[in-house]
């Protein structure tokens, strides 16, 4: 159901549903950032695990391959975190410049 009446100022549905959408795309990709900062943490935490099984009974050979898998891991999640940041805001920009946009062409 279209209901222009919720949004007096932006006249066109097009722009209703164009400010939706980035809405529910900012929402999303929040939620990734908040779930990849988790991530990093998780993999910063066993990192330091791994660094307290030095000197101890566990291979060496193991352990090396652990901490460079985590430290793999760490690291794409970190480049999909920047990448995350650079599309929340974009969407932001562009819901900005669409309610900016809207309003400068109205009458209000």
């Amino acid at each position: 159901m279209r209901q222009t009446e919720l949004f007096p100022i932006i006249i066109d549905q097009e722009y209703i549903d164009d400010y939706v959408w980035f809405q529910s795309n900012l929402r999303y990709q929040k939620n990734i950032r908040m779930i990849l900062i988790l991530r990093i943490n998780r993999y910063k935490r066993m990192y330091q695990k791994c660094k307290g099984y030095e000197g101890t009974n566990v291979s060496e050979i193991e352990l090396m391959g652990t901490k460079k898998g985590i430290l793999n891991a760490m690291e794409s999640d970190k480049k999909l975190l920047i990448k995350t940041e650079d599309c929340i805001e974009n969407a932001q920009n562009i819901i900005n410049d669409c309610c900016n946009s809207v309003l400068l062409s109205s009458n209000y």
